[in-house]
């Protein structure tokens, strides 16, 4: 099965999320002038004292376009399903790509052998 979608979406509710940095990884200058990161070089934390922030935000004209692949196999003696999901959108009025409010690309794939005889399946 295979499916494509393309929407057009007028007032879409997005989530804007701002985190720091630093709290992950903070740019470093190593030997020779060579950049290198250090991990977690400052408190990391939730909420505003630590620099995290999120709200809700409205996207006047947003394009959302995504692909769905859906497979499957079944035999006597083996089987294997599969799926491959995929999403992106656009902020049709300033270009950004969206974030926040799309799932990331997901594949699937679940296979093995069946035994019959003793109502075994191994995947």
């Amino acid at each position: 099965k295979a499916s494509y979608y393309h929407s057009d979406v007028d007032d879409l509710i997005g989530l804007d999320v701002e985190t720091p940095l630093g709290c992950f990884f903070t740019p470093q200058t190593a030997p020779l002038g060579v950049p290198s990161f250090v991990v977690a070089s400052q408190p990391c934390g939730t909420g505003e004292a630590f620099g995290n922030t999120s709200q809700n935000v409205n996207i006047a004209n947003a394009e959302i376009e995504g692909v769905e692949l859906e497979f499957s196999y079944d035999s006597d003696w083996v089987y294997m399903r599969g799926n491959l999901t995929t999403i992106d959108g656009v902020d049709k009025d300033t270009g950004e790509f969206l974030e926040g409010v799309l799932a990331p690309t997901t594949f699937f794939v679940d296979s093995g052998v069946k035994l019959p005889s003793v109502g075994l399946r191994v995947g």
